[in-house]
């Protein structure tokens, strides 16, 4: 029994020694799985934070991005603006692309409602389309339009300026509501966006010292932006032309984009020609053709310009070589019919009214023989052409016409000195080729709006 009870007592040892040996290499196991789920969840925890850093790093680089690019079109520099969104593989950068297009063509004062649309319908969640959407429905007095359009503009970036000057604007158009007018200049007073659209807000309006008031503000806090002066450019009454000259050159001097220095060298052009210098209006056009690839109407506007500056050997010369862009060869010799007929309905009124026009300049510079040399060679080509025909006829019929046009027009100067009457006079002597009488009359034009200006006081840009 004493043996018996000594195994029993060995045994229990054993069973207790077994017991506490599996206990311990249980809690080593599990210290080692609790080590292993630690780990993991470590590794589990660093793999997820390394990709919410790359997300967020990724959304602060699209946003420094846009950032950038919007700088970048504030001062119509597209083409850069363009080119930080080109390297996009997957076509990611397409739609901010189209919105900065967009946004670009509203700073410079050429968008419609219809682009603006198009592409809004391309990319129906994008604010900013939807807001400059809503805003050319207003322009266009179209506010119910636009209030729906800006409500959505607000629902997709709630915080956007542009989509909350939108809304304000379309809401005073649709129901007077002026206090979401004032709101959204308290709530952004400096804002690029808020200044240039309230500006031209005022000005469909036409509640003037506003809109002027505005884009002053807008040149003040952002002068180192060619966009701003472009919008004040647009905002001068007809009669402060220069001021309207002042803000494109400045303009000119801050971009650097091709395509917008074409633009508002084309625009300078217009208002220097209607301030009655037609040669600085030819310069502008000259510039604009050595910097980007020529279109035949741009070698048509300068050589008018030249016509009108009392050019008229040189601007003769111009419009052969519009013939020639268009038809080449077509400046002498037998005319193309099938080559002439074969380009676009723009191109072929182009060609027609430089044909008319050197025809007309020909007569002026006293080649009566030459002009009619280039009748015959039109109605060969174009026998059954009865519109030019009778066009041609006119132009090298005698100065008698044109005299008593002349004389017509000193009886209305006689009643009221209107600028646009001296004008139309000067075009009249200059194609009669008296040059001089021609540049008086253009002076006197120019005199004439400089001093509507000074009595308005809208023609100092230095407010």
């Amino acid at each position: 029994m004493l043996g018996s009870e000594k195994d029993r007592n060995g045994s229990h040892h054993v069973g207790n020694c077994l017991i506490l040996t599996f206990w311990a290499r249980q809690v080593q196991f599990d210290c080692q799985m609790q080590k292993e789920w630690i780990r993991r969840v470590a590794c589990f925890t660093a793999i997820f934070t390394c990709l919410c850093l790359r997300t967020a790093c990724f959304a602060s680089n699209v946003s420094d991005n846009q950032s950038q690019c919007t700088q970048l079109v504030q001062n119509l520099d597209i083409e850069r603006a363009q080119s930080m969104l080109r390297n996009d593989k997957d076509g990611s950068n397409r739609e901010l692309r189209d919105a900065l297009e967009m946004l670009y063509r509203a700073y410079r004062g050429d968008i419609t409602l219809e682009d603006v649309n198009n592409s809004l319908a391309k990319h129906p969640r994008n604010h900013i389309l939807a807001a400059l959407s809503a805003i050319e429905f207003h322009l266009r007095n179209k506010d119910s339009e636009g209030v729906v359009r800006a409500k959505e503009a607000v629902s997709l970036a709630p915080e956007s300026a542009i989509a909350q000057v939108a809304l304000a604007i379309c809401e005073y158009g649709a129901r007077g509501k002026q206090d979401g007018v004032q709101k959204v200049l308290q709530q952004f007073p400096n804002d690029f966006d808020v200044l240039s659209v309230m500006a031209r807000h005022y000005n469909s309006m036409r509640e003037q010292r506003k809109a002027r008031d505005l884009a002053d503000k807008l040149v003040q806090h952002h002068p180192d932006k060619a966009g701003a002066f472009a919008t004040r450019a647009s905002l001068f009454s007809k009669e402060a032309s220069m001021g309207r000259v002042n803000d494109l050159s400045k303009s000119l001097q801050l971009t650097r984009d091709t395509e917008s220095k074409c633009f508002l060298l084309r625009r300078r052009a217009k208002e220097y020609n209607a301030l009655g210098q037609p040669r600085l209006a030819y310069d502008d056009m000259t510039a604009m053709i050595a910097i980007a690839p020529p279109l035949a109407g741009d070698v048509q506007e300068r050589a008018q310009y030249l016509a009108e500056a009392g050019a008229i050997s040189q601007a003769v010369q111009v419009f052969a070589m519009e013939l020639d862009m268009l038809v080449p060869g077509s400046s002498s010799g037998v005319l193309d019919r099938r080559k002439i007929l074969s380009l676009r309905t723009r191109d072929l009124g182009q060609f027609r009214t430089a044909f008319l026009a050197r025809t007309e300049l020909l007569v002026a510079a006293g080649e009566k023989a030459h002009a009619d040399a280039e009748r015959t060679r039109y109605l060969k080509a174009f026998p059954g052409d009865a519109a030019m025909l009778y066009a041609l006829n006119k132009a090298i019929v005698s100065d008698k016409g044109l005299r008593r046009a002349i004389a017509d027009l000193d009886k209305l100067i006689a009643h009221e000195e209107a600028p646009r009457l001296y004008r139309l006079r000067a075009k009249l002597y200059a194609r009669l080729g008296n040059v001089k009488q021609a540049q008086r009359d253009r002076e006197t034009a120019r005199s004439l709006d400089l001093k509507k200006v000074s009595t308005s006081g809208l023609g100092n840009n230095s407010r």
